[in-house]
């Protein structure tokens, strides 16, 4: 099954006091690099972040955002019994080295984040498993990434196909120049042995032809091209990463025109050639996107 490795997700999750929002943005890699950006209340968790990813994904290069937007009314919530345990304290420490001066409540308000009702604030909480939390956000996540994944590889593959019928379309126009006639080697033979003002032997030029043909036969190498040809149509309905199957396929190809290429003996020859390896290099470059 064809999926891209370029794609977007996002997920949300919320509870009482703010909302988890997790963004991930995935790009072409050769293998499965998973980059996390968080804050320090996330960071006990990369470990099982990425291994979730890890049985949904095989190949790209994730950037995972995790995002704490905490409710306006929960962070105004104080424990006002807190809140005078730490005036308390400031008058202690100011008694304790002897300073002049009121405690105002702009320096009560400076310490606030000490005596939040909740323990979240944007901060690490030990008592909160963040995970009740993460844990649906990422999924939602990768739903929406998979799928964004799955729409962009069915439309790659699809731009692969055609450009597939093209290259059978020009592979039948080699088959049909494949055995070139007797006359026309018969002729350039002839032709070059008379630059030497030399005489024909017959024995002799009827050898030359042979291996001449033999030579520049490629009969070998468009069998072989039929059967990528089959194998490509047949791994869109293949289970799991095809991507790295895809691009050693594309690199037979090359090999086996190249070597067409190498044995032609006529300027339409080369020009279907050239041809070919224009639509195989499309190829190969969306190729490089998929899974």
């Amino acid at each position: 099954m064809p999926n891209s490795m370029t794609g977007y997700g996002k997920g949300e999750a919320a509870n009482s006091e703010g909302k988890l929002i997790i963004h991930i943005r995935s790009l072409n890699h050769r293998a499965l690099d998973i980059i996390i950006r968080s804050t320090q209340q996330f960071l006990p968790y990369e470990v099982r972040i990425k291994r979730m990813i890890q049985e949904r994904l095989a190949r790209g290069r994730l950037e995972v955002f995790l995002n704490w937007e905490e409710n306006v009314d929960s962070s105004l919530l104080w424990d006002l019994e807190q809140a005078k345990l730490y005036h308390q304290n400031l008058k202690k420490l100011q008694d304790l080295l002897e300073l002049d001066g009121k405690i105002s409540l702009h320096d009560i308000l400076h310490g606030e984040k000490n005596f939040h009702k909740n323990g979240h604030n944007g901060h690490s909480h030990v008592d909160y498993d963040w995970w009740e939390l993460i844990g649906p956000a990422l999924h939602d996540a990768l739903e929406s990434l998979v799928e964004t994944r799955k729409r962009e590889g069915d439309r790659l593959y699809q731009d692969i196909l055609d450009r597939l019928e093209i290259m059978k379309i020009t592979k039948e126009k080699l088959a049909d120049l494949r055995q070139p006639t007797k006359t026309i080697y018969r002729k350039r033979i002839s032709e070059r042995i008379a630059e030497f003002n030399g005489e024909l032997d017959e024995t002799r030029l009827a050898l030359e032809i042979a291996l001449l043909i033999e030579k520049s036969d490629y009969t070998e190498e468009l069998i072989r091209l039929n059967s990528h040809h089959e194998e490509i149509g047949n791994l869109k309905t293949g289970e799991g990463s095809i991507g790295k199957r895809l691009d050693f396929i594309s690199q037979e190809l090359k090999r086996e025109i190249n070597t067409i290429g190498s044995k032609a003996l006529s300027p339409e020859l080369s020009r279907l050639v050239i041809d070919y390896k224009d639509e195989l290099e499309k190829i190969r470059e969306q190729v490089q996107n998929i899974e």
